[in-house]
Order: structure tokens, then sequence, then C-alpha cells
């Protein structure tokens, strides 16, 4: 039975800490919730956005109208004569259906214990698995849209099933269809994972230094668990406790610049980071122009930049507009003294 509630606090329900308040807040935690959602008034009348973990947003205002808070849990092994998919199976691979409220850490530990690989590296990432192919999360080398084979849901206009094959689903660097022309118009119901058996031939992803740093210092065999252990470890050293402080972790997107571009900076700036992109770009680490820039740390009081990390901004108290204007600060610093324009991962509402 669903229980809507009124001009509910979403503090709770968003990792930045941020408190405005919702017209209309509703948990669906079924399917069978779902459909009757679908036919209630509320509903039928008021403007929606749908929430996940609240790991990836800014909320910058009241809500006025219904938030839809996807709580529906559940993971299932599926045999290839269990569903049509448009995506090549080798022997190795499993496909793995995952309901949208699930955390995906959850996941990441589930699959680890599976001996399922592919998702290792994504471990310790706040949210849940509905918003992974949202803004196709990432970390250390790795990807959602690396192992998305499709994602599932309804179109809230039509109130229609739909499927979005891998391709269909527009992957790009931290970007995808659901975060762009389909903000709040699709909810997602299930994503449908493509990991593969974990034996001594799977190729971990290692090449970031401070993985090879923490492999130096325990030469043990690599296996799941030790890898995502590994990388939870950096990341309790780089980010704050999103339950203590505010923070949606990482803000900016990685920028990606001209060659001319990056060659004229390297020259000043010998030390500048950089990874290729394209045969035309280059991607720089938004982190070190922040810390370069002299932001690393930065505080106008009630929000700023961590202390351990320049890339996470974060929260002590204060309101989306005390997070804006430090990042609008860091913007326009950043842009003033390297000519880079960095673009936020978060999305605004």
């Amino acid at each position: 039975m669903l229980s809507f509630q009124s001009q509910l606090s979403l503090l709770p329900y968003n990792t930045f800490h941020v408190d405005v308040q919702a017209k209309y807040f509703v948990e669906i935690t079924s399917k069978e919730e779902l459909l009757e959602l679908f036919s209630s008034d509320l509903f039928q009348k008021e403007k929606k956005l749908i929430l996940g973990g609240g790991a990836n947003i800014l909320l910058t205002q009241d809500i006025d109208g219904l938030v839809i808070k996807v709580g529906i849990k559940g993971i299932q092994k599926l045999n290839p004569t269990d569903i049509n998919i448009a995506v090549p199976l080798a022997e190795k691979d499993v496909l793995i259906r995952v309901w949208a409220g699930e955390v995906r850490t959850d996941f990441v530990q589930y699959a680890n214990t599976q001996g399922r690989a592919g998702i290792e590296n994504l471990i310790a990432i706040p949210g849940q698995v509905g918003t992974a192919p949202v803004s196709n999360i990432g970390a250390y080398g790795m990807e959602a849209g690396h192992r998305v084979a499709r994602v599932e849901g309804y179109d809230l206009t039509t109130l229609q099933p739909k499927i979005f094959s891998k391709e269909a689903c527009a992957f790009t660097y931290r970007n995808s269809i659901f975060k762009t022309q389909l903000r709040n118009q699709f909810l997602i119901t299930h994503v449908i994972w493509k990991l593969e058996h974990f034996d001594e031939q799977y190729a971990f992803t290692t090449q970031y230094p401070d993985i090879q740093e923490a492999l130096k210092a325990d030469v043990s065999p690599l296996s799941l668990l030790r890898m995502s252990t590994i990388i939870a470890e950096i990341r309790a050293k780089k980010l704050p406790d999103w339950h203590s402080i505010g923070t949606a972790g990482s803000f900016f997107a990685n920028p990606s610049i001209s060659i001319q571009h990056f060659e004229t900076l390297k020259k000043q700036y010998p030390s500048l980071p950089s990874y290729p992109f394209s045969e035309q770009l280059v991607k720089i680490p938004a982190a070190w122009l922040i810390q370069q820039a002299g932001l690393k740390g930065y505080s106008n009081g009630k929000a700023g930049t961590s202390p351990q990390h320049a890339l996470v901004v974060i929260n002590d108290g204060g309101t989306a507009q005390d997070i804006l204007e430090v990042v609008g600060h860091i913007q326009q610093t950043v842009n003033e003294q390297f000519g880079v324009v960095l673009e936020p991962e978060v999305v605004y509402v």
C-alpha cells in the first residue's frame, strides 16, 4: 500500500545533506506499488522527480511536485535463454538482472562473492544500481557502461514498459540518454549486467598509480575481493564519509582539451598529467587543475573543497547556494588560470 507524505524534508535522501522540502514524497518498494503509483491522482497531476540514492544530485530548491524514490531490491542470475538480449555472449559471460533499488556497493560485494568479475573497481561509490547507468558512473578505469547489457523500466508519459539496449543508452563519459533527453521521463526498474566468470586469466584493471602502490605493498594473489578492498581503502583515504559530511563525491568531470591547448599548458606546467581520449583530444584531471589553482581545502565557511581531495566539494551545514558559490569560484579560477571550463558531473535539480 502506497504511503504518500507531504512537505517532507529531503535532507536524509541526498548525500549533499541539503535541506529542501518535497511537496509530495513516496517510496516504491514493490512492483505492485509501482503499478499502484501510476494510477494515483498525485502521479497524474504533479510534476515528478525520480530519486535513487541521492548521490549525484544537488537539490537547489524545494521540489514543487512528487518525488518518487525507487527502493525495489532484488538480484537474479539469468540464463541466456531467459532473455532476448542483443549483446554477444562469450562462454565466460554471466547475465545478472538487478532491481534499481539495490545499493551499488552491495551489488559489487555480491558479484565478488559469486565470482563475477567486471565491476570490482566500482566499490564504495554511493548510490543505487538504478542510477548507475544515468551518469555512467565510473572509477579507476571501469565504467558502468562497460558492463551494462540493457536497461528496463517505464516511459512516464505512456506508462508502458520499455527496454534500452546498451547502444540505445548512448553511454559517454559520465553521461547517458537517461541524464539528457530522458531525464525524469523514464523510470528505471532493472539494470541487466554482463559480467564474466572469474578465473586466473581475468585481466584486472590496475593501471592507476594508487592501485600500483597498494599492490607493491602486498604481493599476495589478486582476487576480486582483494581488488575491491584496495579500491575501497583508497577511496576512504581520499573521500570524506558522506554519512557525516555532505558530499556527492567527485563534483566535476575530467575535462578534455585539444592537443594544441594541452601542449601549451604542458610547457607552462610540466607536471600536468594526461590521458589519451581521442585523436584530437586529451583528458586532464580536474583535481590537478583545482589543486594547482590553490583551491584544495578551500572554504567559504559552510561549503568548500575537501582537504583530502580537491575534486570533492563538501557541505558542512550549508545551503545549495553556499555550494554553488564554491563551485562558481572554482570554475572561474580554473578557467582564468588554465583556460579550461570545468563541467559538473553532479545534476542540478
